[in-house]
C-alpha cells in the first residue's frame, strides 16, 4: 500500500513539472527550477515581497538611474527587463537582463544593476515561511 502511494505521488509531482516547464504548484505557490544557480525559486507565492523604501520599486529605480550625473543631460529613453531573486533575508541576488544581446553591460545596465543589488527586500512568503522569489519586471521610461 505505502509503495503504491508513493508511486501516485511521485506520478503527480512529474505530472505537474514536465506540463508546466519545471513548475510545481500547491494551491496559491508556484516553484520554478533556477538551472543557472541550480536550486528551486518561487514566482507566485501567499505574500509578496516589498521594497523597505518609502516607494514602491519602479520609482524607487527611476529616482535613483535618472540622477545618476552622466545622465542628467542626456534626457534617457529608458527600457528594461530584468529579473533577479530576492533571498530569504531580502538580499538580492542574480540580476539578469531579459532579451539582452550581447554579454557585455553598457554604462546605464552597470548603474542599473548596482541600484538593484543595493535594494533591501521584505521576503517573500510561501504557507507561511520565507521562500527565494524571482521578481521579473518590465520599465520602460521616456525623459523627453
Amino acid at each position: 500500500m505505502k509503495k503504491l502511494f508513493l508511486i501516485i505521488i511521485l506520478i503527480t509531482v512529474f505530472t505537474n513539472c514536465s506540463s508546466n516547464k519545471n513548475q510545481i504548484s500547491d494551491s496559491t505557490c508556484i516553484v520554478d527550477y533556477d538551472f543557472k544557480n541550480g536550486r528551486e525559486v518561487y514566482t507566485k507565492v501567499d505574500v509578496e515581497p516589498k521594497l523597505i523604501a518609502e516607494t514602491d520599486f519602479v520609482n524607487y529605480f527611476l529616482e535613483r538611474i535618472i540622477t545618476k550625473e552622466s545622465y542628467v543631460d542626456d534626457k534617457p529613453k529608458l527600457k528594461f527587463a530584468f529579473e533577479f531573486n530576492i533571498e530569504k533575508k531580502g538580499k538580492v541576488s542574480s540580476v539578469n537582463f531579459i532579451n539582452k544581446k550581447g554579454k557585455e553591460l553598457n554604462d546605464i545596465e552597470n548603474d542599473a544593476v548596482e541600484i538593484i543589488m543595493n535594494t533591501n527586500w521584505k521576503p517573500a512568503k510561501c504557507n507561511g515561511r520565507e521562500v527565494v522569489f524571482l521578481k521579473k519586471v518590465n520599465i520602460f521610461f521616456n525623459l523627453d
